[in-house]
């Protein structure tokens, strides 16, 4: 989910800049018009333009990735996971300059208690990486024509604060017997530990 988030980031904040640069090209003229010719009304118009613009682009890349994890959640559209392997990748800084650690997280994720597939996904990660054999919730829309790019690790809270997939929960533990491992999120990436060990 975080490369499928990164990309939308990129496409929407492009056409941010955009908008802002046309609105600004635009307004600029009428702004200093209204005040009388007043030069520096027009470059106050631009900053709170520009302001707003980095705002916005600042919500976008700290929290669109959660937002699309918890509609997923919301509407049921959820697989059990177990961590095969995590792999180290290298930084990567986003648009506004923030610095990232992703992992390669190689997974085998049950769609229910028989039918499983093997998928890589890449997380952005604060601290260490989970034990190999842990399991977590993961999203995933099998309507979607590449099914894989929907999939993202689910934080613990998400899944507790949504009751109704109790039942989904319940008839893939029963056969998986799954030993699960903490999410949190982090304003850095996802956080993981074992549950009950104290941060």
């Amino acid at each position: 989910m975080y490369e499928t988030a990164r990309i939308r980031t990129h496409i929407i904040t492009s056409v941010v800049f955009i908008a802002i640069a046309v609105i600004t090209f635009f307004g600029f003229g009428p702004v200093v018009n209204a005040a009388n010719g007043y030069t520096f009304a027009g470059v106050i118009y631009a900053l709170v333009l520009l302001v707003a613009g980095y705002m916005l682009m600042h919500f976008l890349v700290r929290h669109l990735e959660d937002l699309s994890v918890a509609l997923m959640v919301r509407h049921g559209k959820i697989a059990l996971a177990r961590i095969e392997d995590v792999q180290l990748l290298p930084n990567r800084r986003d648009i506004i300059l923030g610095q990232h650690t992703p992992r390669e997280f190689h997974l085998h994720i049950f769609i229910n208690e028989e039918v499983f597939f093997k998928q890589v996904i890449i997380e952005d990660v604060v601290g260490v990486s989970p034990a190999k054999g842990t399991f977590v919730f993961v999203t995933y829309d099998s309507t979607q024509r590449n099914p894989g790019k929907s999939i993202g690790i689910v934080p613990t809270i998400v899944m507790c604060y949504t009751p109704s997939l109790e039942p989904v929960v319940r008839q893939l533990e029963n056969r998986i017997h799954p030993r699960y491992v903490e999410v949190t999120r982090t304003i850095q990436g996802l956080a993981f530990k074992p549950f009950g060990k104290k941060s």
